[in-house]
């Protein structure tokens, strides 16, 4: 874990683009668990009291706290994250975390069907997941999430679509600039409407229709 994190460190400190998140080090973490065991038994026998009562508690933690945190787990994925993410699965069997809270796939792709669907439209999506259940239409999938406004100032789309263009994109986009950004790349498409989705409270379809 040790060499894991210094690397982790060393590689940052060199400017390197490297995602610095927990996860990195489960892996190695898991290989202290037996050092940490056998130090924590050895305390528990040790000669003086307060070395054992630390080694008591010690080896109480460590079967205690997986046992609450598995417990915990369980109980929120039954109760909380199941009737959730039951709705978030479209009929692709896949389930489309990034439509957010509140929303439904099955209606939401419905939804944007009823307007959109079957004309020749182009639609903008920000996730190949998110475009996989329109794959038979026109589509253009961009991660925008993860670019900077100057690499989607860069995008350029020529050209006005017999169907026009649909955007799907989040409610934040509303906030940090990127939806304008992505509308101004599109150079022959003006004349945008925003169309209020009733089963995705998160994103915003932007239309534009060939006159």
């Amino acid at each position: 874990m040790i060499t894991v994190g210094t690397l982790l460190f060393i590689i940052k400190a060199l400017g390197g683009a490297v995602d610095d998140h927990a996860r990195h080090v489960r892996l190695a973490a898991i290989t202290v668990l037996p050092w940490l065991f056998a130090l924590s038994v050895d305390a528990a026998r040790g000669p003086a009291r307060l070395v054992r009562a630390a080694g008591v508690a010690s080896l109480c933690l460590f079967f205690a706290v997986p046992a609450v945190y598995g417990t915990s787990v369980l109980a929120e994925k039954a109760l909380y994250r199941t009737p959730r993410a039951k709705a978030l699965v479209s009929r692709e069997k896949i389930r489309l975390d990034l439509l957010g809270d509140g929303a439904n796939a099955e209606a939401t792709y419905n939804e944007i069907e009823a307007i959109a669907g079957g004309r020749g439209t182009v639609f903008y999506f920000t996730a190949p997941d998110l475009a996989f259940r329109l794959a038979h239409e026109r589509l253009i999938v961009v991660h925008a999430d993860f670019l900077t406004a100057e690499v989607l100032q860069s995008h350029t789309y020529k050209g006005m679509p017999p169907g026009g263009v649909a955007l799907f994109l989040p409610r934040q986009f509303e906030i940090n600039g990127k939806r304008s950004i992505i509308q101004r790349s599109f150079r022959d498409v003006a004349n945008w409407q925003c169309v209020e989705l009733r089963h995705a409270p998160q994103y915003l379809l932007w239309t534009s229709w060939k006159p």
